[in-house]
Order: C-alpha cells, then sequence, then structure tokens
C-alpha cells in the first residue's frame, strides 16, 4: 500500500484509491474523468444544439411546420418543452463545472490576469 496520498488536479480530492488516471502529468478522481472526458463535451454539445434550435422557432414552425412533422401540435410542443429543458440543464451543468473551477483557483486579485 503507497503512503502518498494523491491529490485530484481538478477537483482537489484527495485519497489513493479515488484517482483513477493520470492525465497530462496530473492525478484526476473518476468525476473530474467523466465530466471532462462524457459530460463536459455531451453538456457544451446540446448547450449549442438546443440553443439554436429554440432561437430558431417561430410562430409558423410551432403552429404548422412542427406539427405537419411530427404528426400533431401536441408532440411539437413537447419536442420544444424537452429542447428547452436540456437547454437549461446543460448551460446549467457548465455554470457549475465553471463556479468549482473558479472555487479551486481561488479569489481573482488586482492584477492577476
Amino acid at each position: 500500500m503507497s503512503t502518498d496520498i494523491r491529490v485530484c488536479n481538478y477537483c482537489g480530492t484527495e485519497g489513493d484509491d479515488s484517482m483513477i488516471g493520470y492525465h497530462s502529468g496530473s492525478w484526476e478522481c473518476q468525476p473530474c474523468w467523466d465530466w471532462r472526458k462524457l459530460d463536459g463535451p455531451a453538456a457544451r454539445h446540446w448547450a449549442k444544439v438546443t440553443t439554436e434550435f429554440l432561437s430558431n422557432v417561430d410562430m409558423h414552425d410551432v403552429m404548422t411546420f412542427l406539427p405537419a412533422a411530427v404528426g400533431n401540435k401536441e408532440k411539437a410542443y413537447t419536442m420544444i418543452e424537452a429542447a428547452r429543458d436540456l437547454m437549461y440543464y446543460s448551460r446549467g451543468m457548465i455554470a457549475m463545472s465553471s463556479r468549482q473551477r473558479n472555487d479551486r483557483q481561488g479569489p481573482r486579485t488586482e492584477g492577476s490576469d
């Protein structure tokens, strides 16, 4: 058993068993690996796609085009609501990750840019 305490370079979690890998010269825990390799790219992709989709939906789309495309107005409304929920969820994940990174870096001081 190693006596070295490993610290995740991304979140600061300590522990020899919680570190799953060594990335670019730094230890990384499972949640940070998941975010960097899986959840982060997915959140950024869906935030972009849903924002673009929702910013282009107009009344013609809602009342005519989408219902014709999916079969009825109820399905069209469900699709729009699902896109909106996915957009908010993805943006929230990105914002939470940014706040956590900023918290780890400490308070910004004048002239630290």
